[in-house]
């Protein structure tokens, strides 16, 4: 089952080795039929099947449906399968964790931020239902609430020089409480991971503004003194937060001479860096009418490769919404082509690593006065939405 987490943050998500044999590397789209799915989630509705055939027969429903760019039926899809199926998070709280981030991740998409964080907060209550509940999963849980804040504060707008704003703050106070539970319950990945988040939202707000330097060095620091074996790739990670300074500065040198001499290799492909999906200082690039930017139906689809020194090639354009077009499309592929992933182990002969990600246009809704109508409101924003596992294998036609 793939569920379509937002990429919020750089993360290892295996992919699909490309290998140079006979049978090719040509890569295509799983066929998937919205048809088919909406079949089985109304035979198993009409049956009352058992909750956990129901939540795992929307899900798929719901992705075919975001797969096909119905983004507004997919998140309806979620929401009803909640109402079905919320009452059973007791015993199946992660199931029901998983129904509930889904649905707040489609509110990410269609611009409705409060809704998103609300529902990943709705995600934790299911994971705490049950009793005995593993610590480690309810602190990473947490630190997507925390990632729910950050996506939802204006970053650009906090490096000016006033205190971060409310919903940062939030970001930075959960980040911090998560990495000093984990510590004392002796949880290293999950304390690095906390760290890190920290780390890295001080180092982008720095990037920007000079005040923030000091706490964001800071933050480095302490994850660069950590001693746990346990915490090593957190530490290696540090160091790249060091040198991505200077890359956020217009010098990539440090960077590329970082990774190019990196001491392990990953298996699995981990974002290090990559040009910012940015708009302008308005935030916006697409055409602002009355009611905001147009979104709708503002999306494409590319398929690209990650070869051993984890650069990009191969960008092939797959799909995109009826109505993607505009500047912000200049910018998704300038960010892809200029991404930097930790090398990546590969036996002889592979070629690479396959991935899919479709780019989004987003802005956050607002209702016009006097009215129930939901429109776009700027900035506009771009988001990702990691599509790997509708990629396979073919043999060339």
């Amino acid at each position: 089952m793939m569920l379509l987490w937002m990429a919020l943050a750089a993360q290892a998500v295996p992919g699909t080795v490309l290998r140079p044999d006979k049978d090719s590397d040509v890569i295509v789209v799983i066929a998937r039929d919205t048809r088919k799915s909406k079949a089985a989630l109304d035979a198993c509705i009409r049956r009352k099947c058992p909750p956990q055939e129901d939540i795992a027969a929307t899900i798929t429903h719901a992705e075919n449906q975001f797969i096909d760019g119905d983004f507004e039926n997919a998140w309806a899809t979620l929401r009803r399968s909640r109402g079905r199926n919320d009452r059973y998070a007791s015993t199946l709280p992660k199931s029901v964790s998983g129904l509930r981030q889904f649905s707040a991740d489609m509110a990410t998409v269609l611009g409705e931020p409060d809704l998103a964080r609300v529902g990943t907060i709705d995600s934790l209550s299911a994971l705490k239902a049950k009793k005995n509940a593993s610590q480690a999963d309810l602190e990473l849980k947490r630190l997507e609430i925390g990632d729910a804040f950050a996506r939802q504060s204006n970053l650009e707008a906090a490096t000016t020089p006033l205190p971060l704003r409310s919903r940062l703050q939030m970001a930075v106070s959960v980040y911090d409480a998560v990495a000093k539970r984990a510590a004392e319950a002796r949880l290293p990945d999950v304390q690095g991971r906390a760290m890190l988040r920290s780390a890295s939202l001080f180092a982008q707000l720095a990037s920007d503004n000079a005040m923030y330097r000091q706490q964001a060095n800071r933050r480095i620091a302490a994850l660069r003194a950590t001693t746990d074996p346990a915490m090593q790739t957190y530490r290696e990670a540090a160091e790249i937060l060091v040198a991505r300074a200077a890359y956020d500065r217009g010098d990539p040198a440090p960077i590329e001479r970082l990774l190019d001499t990196y001491p392990s290799r990953t298996r699995s492909p981990m974002l290090v860096v990559a040009p910012r999906l940015s708009l302008g200082e308005d935030g916006s690039c697409v055409d602002a009418g009355a009611n905001g930017p147009d979104v709708q139906d503002q999306w494409i689809d590319y398929d690209f490769v990650i070869d051993a020194g984890g650069r990009v090639g191969d960008i092939v354009e797959r799909r995109r919404g009826k109505h993607a077009d505009g500047a912000w499309i200049n910018v998704a592929q300038s960010s892809l082509r200029g991404r930097r992933y930790l090398p990546l182990e590969m036996a002889q002969g592979m070629t690479g690593v396959s991935r899919r990600e479709r780019f989004v246009l987003v802005a956050d809704r607002a209702t016009k006065t006097g009215t129930r109508i939901a429109s776009g409101c700027g900035p506009a924003k771009i988001i990702t939405v990691d599509l790997t596992g509708t990629i396979t294998s073919a043999s060339r036609s």
